[in-house]
């Protein structure tokens, strides 16, 4: 476990977890717990190959790319949980079938948000899933968890499509 406390610029290079039995949690500490700024250079962290990250308390913003402007998770195994944590104010450049202004969820992969929220994100120009893209096997649940004012020229909130799953549980809010 890493812990963080205040504002962590990236300079435009992500935070990249790849492989199987790659394992990354990050805690936020303080009462305001920790913010990962991408800066509008590229995508805040990418998740793949079997690896797992757990944010706790722990703030993505200003990410952008053509797939997952914030997260992106993706290959057989990766798994993502936030816990108290939120993605905002990023963008995903890409056209369909790519998008997720804010998460990206794709091939065989999963992400768990609880008592989180995707907030402000788009994906403009044909792009789709403002909030975020759930693709190609992957599954997305949400447990008191919030995607609001995300916008997109296909789903606003959430695209879902290509044998996926999602569950919006317990408290759990869509909203434009």
């Amino acid at each position: 476990m890493v812990r963080l406390s205040g504002h962590y610029p990236l300079g435009g290079t992500p935070l990249l977890l790849s492989g199987g039995g790659v394992d990354l949690t990050l805690e936020g500490v303080g009462p305001d717990g920790a913010t990962i700024d991408a800066q509008g250079l590229s995508r805040a962290i990418e998740v793949a190959a079997g690896a797992s990250l757990t944010l706790r308390q722990i703030h993505v913003v200003n990410g952008t790319a053509p797939k997952g402007g914030g997260l992106f998770v993706h290959g057989a195994g990766s798994a993502l949980l936030m816990d108290r944590s939120s993605i905002r104010d990023s963008i995903a450049t890409g056209a369909f079938p790519e998008g997720g202004g804010g998460l990206h969820v794709w091939q065989w992969a999963s992400a768990v948000l609880v008592d989180s929220a995707i907030a402000d994100c788009v994906a403009p120009d044909f792009g789709c899933g403002g909030g975020a893209v759930v693709y190609d096997n992957a599954n997305l649940t949400l447990r008191g968890s919030r995607i609001e004012r995300c916008r997109a020229f296909y789903g606003g909130g959430v695209q879902a499509y290509k044998h996926c799953h999602v569950d919006v549980l317990e408290g759990s809010v869509l909203s434009e």
